[in-house]
């Protein structure tokens, strides 16, 4: 039903089926996973102020929120190493930082798993006017924009996103 239907809604819906399948593969049992989704959920009857929202960036479509934290954002990691389609997760981190109604803050780390790491190339890629601090990567000069962000940007509002 959800694959005949080329709504915007229903494939949001698919989205979110091939994430929970996703998840509900780390799962051993169908009653791991339901406690794991009631611990996430909240307290029933809270709005969602004053308190942290833990939340794919898939599912952060559609929604701001005053301060968003990106973390992870490392090669291998974010784009994912086995990435077949590195456009979708540029455009995927455009909506992750377009969250942010006043701050966006990347973290990112040297040294992960027993190896060295380095940031996601999508950092190199915001451009230097919006970003508060730069981390220069160990390099002598701070990282400079290729302009595809503004592309993606132009993309995206031709789409009406």
């Amino acid at each position: 039903m959800l694959r005949a239907d080329d709504s915007d809604e229903a494939a949001t819906q698919r989205e979110n089926l091939v994430e929970l399948i996703e998840l509900a593969q780390g799962f051993r049992r169908v009653e791991h996973l339901l406690e794991h989704a009631a611990l996430a959920g909240g307290a029933p009857g809270e709005k969602g102020r004053d308190r942290v929202q833990l939340m794919t960036m898939h599912r952060s479509k559609g929604l701001e929120f005053r301060h968003v934290f990106l973390p992870a954002w490392e090669e291998a990691i974010f784009p994912g190493a086995m990435s077949r389609n590195p456009g979708e997760e540029r455009r995927l981190a455009y909506v992750a930082l377009t969250r942010a109604m006043e701050q966006a803050t990347i973290t990112f780390c040297d040294y992960r798993q027993g190896g060295s790491s380095r940031p996601s190339r999508f950092i190199d890629e915001i451009p230097l006017e919006n970003r508060v601090s730069s981390w220069n990567h160990g390099r002598n000069e701070p990282p400079q924009s290729d302009g595809r962000w503004r592309q993606v940007d132009q993309e995206l509002n031709a789409l009406g996103l």
